[in-house]
């Protein structure tokens, strides 16, 4: 469990500090057409078919529990001014899922990887980093004006991790997050 919390912690971080980048650059893009972010029942199709198997460790927060979230991180937010900028970036997020699978037999991460990327396929690589050994992928999908991220679903396939985080995101709350701690 801390494993993960530690890969989410270090990515979302390291996430946001990217989408800027990619902010600044899709603003310049044409608008080509709408792609629709990773189906949320092709997700939780995903994660049903494969949360039983061996090897796999799924953690789900719906709604419920991110409005519990949210609503502690608002009251925090009340003494701490970095709680607050980080409390208008999680605003928009309708749940979460984590799935590590590094436990699993070959033939079952294997099976999952490409199911994934099938999920995937409808979603937008926001961003693809590599530091060393490890690789990361980003996905989702910006609005016309990429003022608004939805859907965001991380991958990494060193940690055989993935953490799908489903809502909205404002650029705008992000870049004030950035400009406050760097």
């Amino acid at each position: 469990m801390q494993i993960m919390l530690k890969i989410m912690k270090k990515f979302f971080l390291f996430a946001f500090l990217c989408l800027v980048a990619f902010t600044s650059c899709a603003n310049g893009a044409n608008n080509e057409k709408k792609k629709a972010s990773a189906d949320n029942g092709q997700m939780a199709s995903l994660v049903s078919d494969f949360d039983q198997k061996d090897g796999f460790h799924v953690v789900r927060i719906g709604s419920l529990g991110t409005s519990i979230a949210k609503s502690i991180m608002r009251r925090a937010a009340k003494e701490d001014n970095d709680v607050q900028l980080v409390s208008n970036i999680a605003e928009g997020i309708d749940k979460l899922v984590v799935i590590e699978f590094g436990d699993a037999s070959a033939s079952d991460k294997e099976s999952f990887r490409v199911r994934l990327q099938d999920c995937l396929r409808s979603s937008e690589l926001l961003l693809e980093a590599k530091d060393g050994g490890d690789k990361v992928s980003i996905y989702g999908v910006a609005s016309d004006d990429a003022s608004i991220i939805r859907d965001f679903i991380f991958y990494v396939p060193s940690e055989d991790a993935v953490v799908c985080m489903f809502g909205s995101v404002s650029m705008d709350a992000v870049g004030k997050l950035i400009e406050a701690n760097y």
